[in-house]
């Protein structure tokens, strides 16, 4: 499971500025992300959220420089990964602990 967690975090380039709050989260976590540098050609972009096995658990869209809440509350308690995909690519990769 490690090796997964460990590739899954290489594939990201931090392009974007994600927050995710609170976290550990167990019912709603809002999402924020915001584009300082201007890289990218979209104002949109999809939140995956991923289990250490690799497996989606979850995907929406969201909206650059826009607050959304995503509820988490069937989600088990654990580990995942929340990656950020823009304009073909993985843009940023954060843990999110659900309890």
């Amino acid at each position: 499971m490690n090796s997964n967690n460990n590739n899954i975090e290489k594939q990201h380039v931090d392009e974007v500025m994600t927050t995710i709050a609170p976290n550990p989260a167990d019912g709603i976590i809002t999402v924020n992300i915001d584009n300082p540098t201007g890289t990218l050609k979209t104002t949109t972009c999809e939140l995956v959220i991923i289990n250490l096995s690799g497996v989606q658990v979850h995907r929406e869209s969201v909206q650059l420089n826009v607050p959304k809440e995503i509820k988490v509350d069937r989600l088990k308690s654990g580990m995942y990964i929340c990656k950020i995909v823009a304009d073909g690519r993985v843009v940023s990769a954060k843990k999110l602990e659900i309890r």
